[in-house]
C-alpha cells in the first residue's frame, strides 16, 4: 500500500508517501433479476431485482511501521477520521478505535470507562483505546424494479446498508456539550430530558454542570458510537418514447423521448444526526429530452 504520513510542521512538508504492508479484500457479491410479467408485442415487461454484498477486509505486513500515525489523539470532533482509524495488522480500515465507555454512574453522574486489563475507572486513559465498532455494514445493496409498456418506462431503486456503525457527533457537539451559557439559545431536546441530574438518575449524558469542568473533561468514546442501519431512495425515473407517433414524422424526427430522474428522494435512518446546511444529504432531480433525426 502507498500511505500519506503527517510530517511536523518545521520540515516544511505536511505529508509524504511510503509503501508499508498489504490490504487484502474478500467478500461475495450476489445479483437476482427476475421478470414476473413481459408482453414483447406490446413492448411491455417488469422486473424485479435485488442485489447484496458482504465484504471484508484487513491490514497485513505493517508491523510497527505506524506506530506514529497510530499514536495521534485528537478530541477535536472535526478530526475524527484521525482519531479512530488505527493501522494495525488483522484490523481492517473500517474498525474503529477508542477508549470503551460503560454509560454514565447513576450514584455520581461520571462516565465509567472500561480499562484494558478490564478495570472499571473514571479516569479517561487513551493509552485505553481500543477497537469498538466498524463502520463497514454487514451487508448493504440495491433493491429496485423497473416497469415498461409502449414507450412508457418507470425505474425505482433504494440502497440499504444493515449493521454499520458510526460516531454520532450531533450528540458530542449538541446534546452533551452544552455549557451553561447555552442554555438560553434553543437546543436538541434530548440535552435536558436525557441528562443526568439527580443521584440514581439512569441517563445517556453527563450533568450539564459538569461539562467544561478541566477534570471532568468529556472525551468522544464508544458512547456515541451507534448503529446504523439505513434504507435510502437511490434513484427514481420516469420517461416516455414517443416513436411511435405521427406527429414525430411530421416535424422530421425518428425518435423523441422525455425523461425525468431523481436522486437521493428519501432517507431513512436508524439514529438521529444533524447535517446541518454545511454537508446537508444531496438531492437532486434533472429532465431530458432526447432527439434523433
Amino acid at each position: 500500500m502507498v500511505i500519506p504520513l503527517t510530517m511536523p510542521p518545521s520540515t516544511g512538508y505536511k505529508t509524504y508517501n511510503i509503501n508499508a504492508g498489504s490490504l487484502r479484500n474478500s467478500g461475495v457479491e450476489v445479483t437476482a433479476r427476475v421478470t414476473p410479467w413481459a408482453n414483447p408485442e406490446r413492448r411491455a415487461s417488469w422486473t424485479v431485482t435485488l442485489n447484496g454484498i458482504w465484504q471484508n477486509s484487513k491490514f497485513a505486513g505493517l508491523g510497527n511501521s505506524l506506530a506514529q500515525e497510530n499514536s495521534k489523539f485528537s478530541n477535536d470532533t472535526a478530526a475524527l477520521a484521525e482519531q479512530f482509524r488505527r493501522f494495525q495488522d488483522g484490523y481492517s480500515q473500517y474498525d474503529l478505535w477508542s477508549v470503551r465507555s460503560l454509560g454514565i454512574d447513576p450514584g455520581s453522574g461520571k462516565e465509567v470507562f472500561l480499562k484494558l486489563n478490564g478495570e472499571r475507572t473514571f479516569i479517561y486513559d487513551k493509552d485505553d483505546v481500543q477497537m469498538i465498532g466498524s463502520s463497514r455494514p454487514k451487508v448493504e445493496g440495491v433493491v429496485g424494479t423497473g416497469f415498461m409498456y409502449q414507450g412508457f418506462s418507470f425505474s425505482v431503486n433504494f440502497r440499504y446498508r444493515l449493521g454499520g456503525q458510526v460516531i454520532n457527533d450531533a450528540l458530542f457537539n449538541k446534546v452533551e456539550n452544552v455549557g451553561a451559557t447555552d442554555i438560553y439559545y434553543n437546543q436538541d431536546r434530548r440535552s435536558l430530558y436525557d441528562r443526568w441530574k439527580k443521584p440514581g438518575d439512569v441517563a445517556n449524558y453527563r450533568s450539564i454542570s459538569e461539562i467544561g469542568s478541566n477534570t471532568l473533561k468529556t472525551y468522544v468514546t464508544s458512547r456515541f458510537l451507534q448503529k446504523e442501519n439505513t434504507f435510502t431512495g437511490e434513484s427514481i425515473s420516469v420517461g416516455y418514447e414517443f416513436s411511435q407517433s405521427k406527429w414525430i414524422s411530421k416535424l422530421g424526427l425518428k425518435n423523441l423521448r422525455v425523461n425525468a430522474y431523481m436522486n437521493e428522494f428519501v432517507r431513512w435512518s436508524t439514529i438521529q444526526a444533524e447535517r446541518g446546511i454545511e454537508y446537508p444529504f444531496t438531492r437532486s432531480g434533472s429532465l431530458s429530452l432526447n432527439a434523433s433525426f
